[in-house]
């Protein structure tokens, strides 16, 4: 009887031992998943961010392409070589006359 009581007691010392470090395993495990999804968030509103970049991008490279084609076109028709200069040197006339192109086309 003394034996299977002692047994007992050890068998509940285990236990217990056990109890302890799965909890603290769980513990350690949730802050860790809690770090792992805010890091997640971080780069999803990184990616998010890049997204709305790579947006920009396009619509820049559509716009830039566009008035590489209307300075083509009105500089093919002797236009440009007598337009009105502005303060910096760049031809006023023409700036306005690609807006125009740009809006009628």
């Amino acid at each position: 009887m003394a034996q299977l009581v002692d047994d007992n007691r050890r068998l509940q010392s285990t236990i217990n031992k056990l109890r302890d470090t799965t909890s603290s395993q769980t513990a350690r495990l949730e802050e860790e998943l809690a770090s792992k999804s805010r890091s997640v968030d971080i780069l999803q509103e990184k990616l998010g961010a890049q997204s709305d970049y790579d947006e920009v991008k396009r619509e820049l490279r559509y716009v830039a392409q566009h008035l590489r084609y209307f300075r083509r076109k009105m500089c093919g028709n002797d236009v440009c070589e007598i337009n009105a200069v502005n303060l910096d040197g760049s031809d006023a006339c023409s700036e306005r006359m690609w807006l125009t192109m740009l809006l009628t086309e």
